[in-house]
């Protein structure tokens, strides 16, 4: 399949803001888009949706991001920028795993877990990370299986290393999973503690799809065990949200002559049908 997968954050009308603070936090920050509704970016080539539109959804540690330092200094340089206004989930230093390891909130919510590890050889420099918490405790192995079953296990490469008896959690449980979904990396936890976040819709993955084929595969397969929303959103079996999206989309929603259009077809839409778009685009060609 020659799907693209990549994460959105809800912005709630701050994604200027959010370009403008990771352009300082991060290096090799470049502009790929940017409209009222819609920016994309990349961090050191992983791309960012921010979803502009203003919402009740608040982004949650539920799903945070791994962010693979080079050095101890790296780690700590990007700490710094990230402390004002922001929350410590976990204190940066040595850590059992980690030469460097620190969870932070930063100023808009979206949760970073710096980490530099000597001998690393993790295949992706900012990682996607799941915690399975709460009402998801204990499924992320049959998660994983879940995914990989809709995605296709052509380049699977999973470890999965489970807590102990002497461990600090439920014995059989994930302490730590690597796992990919198309040549998307992803890490996964689970979590017996007390939390008071589950997965929502502030932040989401995306499926950029070039087919009908593609979407209908992805909308149905998803949603199994899970719920329908608008504009191509859906939730799985396990409460994440997923954006099931044409790529065609994206092309004319940069076309000023027919965004308008096609964010009426958008708003309108649960699926999305690929030639409702195609049928638009023809239309100026004429």
């Amino acid at each position: 399949m020659g799907v693209n997968l990549y994460t959105c954050l809800w912005a709630n009308g701050k994604a200027d803001e959010m370009i403008e603070y990771y352009s300082h936090v991060f290096p090799n920050v470049t502009l790929l888009s940017n409209t009222s509704i819609v920016s994309n970016i990349e961090i050191n080539g992983f791309k960012l949706m921010l979803l502009n539109a203003v919402s009740q959804f608040e982004i949650n540690p539920s799903i945070s991001f791994l962010y693979n330092c080079s050095s101890e200094n790296e780690v700590v340089e990007i700490w710094e920028k990230l402390k004002p206004n922001s929350k410590v989930l976990m204190d940066l230093g040595k850590y059992p795993w980690a030469e460097q390891y620190g969870w932070i909130q930063d100023a808009f919510g979206v949760n970073w877990q710096l980490i530099y590890i000597a001998d690393n050889k993790n295949w992706g420099k900012i990682l996607p990370s799941l915690m399975f918490t709460g009402i998801n405790n204990g499924k992320l192995a049959d998660a994983i299986l879940f995914y990989q079953t809709i995605f296709g296990t052509d380049n699977a490469h999973n470890i999965v290393a489970k807590y102990g008896e002497n461990d600090p959690d439920t014995t059989g449980n994930i302490k730590y999973a690597e796992f990919d979904l198309i040549y998307y990396p992803m890490v996964a936890m689970e979590n017996s503690g007390s939390h008071d976040f589950q997965f929502n819709e502030g932040v989401s993955l995306v499926v950029e799809c070039n087919t009908q084929t593609e979407i209908d595969h992805f909308w149905f397969g998803l949603s199994d065990g899970g719920s329908l929303g608008q504009c191509g959103w859906l939730k799985d079996r396990y409460g994440i949200s997923w954006q099931i999206v044409p790529k065609i989309l994206g092309e004319i929603m940069e076309d000023k002559d027919l965004a308008l259009t096609a964010t009426d077809i958008v708003l309108h839409s649960t699926k999305f049908e690929i030639s409702k778009f195609e049928a638009i685009r023809k239309l100026k060609e004429l």
